[in-house]
């Protein structure tokens, strides 16, 4: 079995039958992996779905364990270009206040990207606004925090 790495001219009906009239078989690496150098090291990429995932870290091993983890941890993030509210919490368990000039209630906000990922960057300006002009009284906008949050108070 002769193995080969996906390149375009490796798959060009000449070169298999070449190696077929030679009595071999022809195989192709899946296309996730990369061939290896011929200094020995073998390169392989990890690929996202759509799911934003955190701290992933990748481990190898050849042969017996242990298995050696990667040099760093990578993470899979939202897409700050499609951001958007995702949702708008009251974060007070009572939703009825006296109106004392003084009483007021938190809400938050998480941005998400168009799969639904957080989209976890600070200093994004979230604009706010409420329907009863200046008989109550709102924060134009509110900014992220690093979880790409927002909370503010009403």
């Amino acid at each position: 079995v002769i193995m080969m790495d996906n390149a375009t001219f490796h798959k060009k009906q000449s070169i298999q039958q070449v190696i077929i009239d030679a009595g071999h078989m022809v195989e192709y690496l899946p296309t996730y992996l990369k061939s290896p150098s011929y200094s020995g090291i073998a390169s392989v990429t990890l690929k996202s779905s759509n799911i934003a995932v955190d701290d992933i870290i990748v481990y190898a091993k050849y042969r017996v364990p242990p298995l050696k983890p990667a040099n760093k941890k990578v993470n899979f993030v939202g897409d700050v270009k499609t951001a958007k509210v995702g949702k708008i919490i009251l974060n007070d368990a009572d939703n009825n206040k006296i109106a004392d000039g003084k009483n007021g209630f938190e809400f938050s906000t998480q941005l998400v990207d168009h799969n639904g990922n957080p989209v976890k960057q600070a200093g994004l300006v979230i604009k706010l606004r409420q329907e009863k002009g200046t008989i109550v009284s709102l924060p134009a906008s509110s900014e992220t925090d690093s979880d790409g949050g927002g909370d503010y108070y009403a």
